[in-house]
């Protein structure tokens, strides 16, 4: 599937690189609540997007593990003193924390790009397709919900509408199958019974998940369903859909009550 690029820049000045470019987007998400009422659940979703673009470019930066494991150790520091200390909170600390629900997803998105680097070492299709799923199915899922959620659900986070699902599982469809295609030698057939299956199950996985642990859940999920499944012929895959689908039906129906 191919090796990453060699890392141009010297680790310590890419890692301060990183930091600014996080540390920017922050303040200038911040900034943009205060003067422009950029609404909680946008400034957050907006982040996330940001977060994930940066982390997709980590294979690209660095050639070893030690400073994504700093990364996500300084990562995951600044979001708990962001969380903690009332003056952060209270400051950048609402593009995270203005919405009301409880969420331990900034905890787990640094982890999630950590343990997802770690696991895929020389595969950086493997890498990215998790990460595309947080960065870009989740906040399409937010948005359609938000913006043209009329059927909601209940779940244990609160509620969701299936307009937003449908979203979630049609941008994850597209996150997996076109990576597949484009970068790797799987078949087209194997390419699209592999996205309906990753795209079914993280659209359950976010359904069904509470205070952001789909931030974790998700892309380690998706990665073990990949590793696990795309040696798998047309036919085979095809048969674990339809096993998926008969699986699911209960839960689709009551989404749709």
């Amino acid at each position: 599937m191919g090796d990453p690029t060699p890392a141009v820049l010297p680790p310590w000045a890419a890692i301060g690189a990183v930091l600014a470019v996080l540390g920017l987007a922050l303040g200038l998400l911040r900034r943009a609540q205060l003067r422009r009422q950029l609404a909680p659940e946008q400034a957050r979703k907006a982040l996330h997007v940001i977060m994930s673009a940066v982390a997709l470019a980590l294979p690209w930066l660095f050639d070893s593990a030690w400073p994504v494991v700093l990364l996500a150790v300084l990562a995951t520091g600044a979001m708990v003193a962001v969380r903690s200390v009332p003056a952060l909170r209270s400051g950048v600390g609402d593009v995270l924390h203005a919405v009301t629900r409880q969420s331990v997803g900034d905890v787990c998105f640094p982890l999630a790009v950590c343990v997802l680097y770690l696991l895929t070492a020389d595969s950086p299709v493997l890498y990215a397709i998790p990460l595309l799923l947080l960065g870009l199915a989740d906040p399409a899922a937010a948005r359609t919900g938000s913006s043209h959620g009329l059927a909601p659900y209940t779940t244990v986070d609160g509620t969701k509408s299936r307009e937003g699902s449908v979203a979630f599982a049609a941008v994850a469809f597209l996150c997996v199958h076109v990576p597949l295609l484009m970068f790797t030698p799987i078949g087209r057939a194997e390419a699209l019974w592999l996205a309906a299956i990753v795209a079914g199950l993280a659209t359950l996985v976010e359904a069904v998940s509470w205070g952001g642990l789909d931030n974790l859940f998700v892309p380690v999920g998706t990665f073990a369903v990949l590793t696990r499944l795309m040696t798998f012929d047309a036919s085979l895959l095809a048969g674990h859909f339809a096993v998926l689908l008969g699986l699911c039906v209960p839960v689709i129906n009551t989404m749709c009550v």
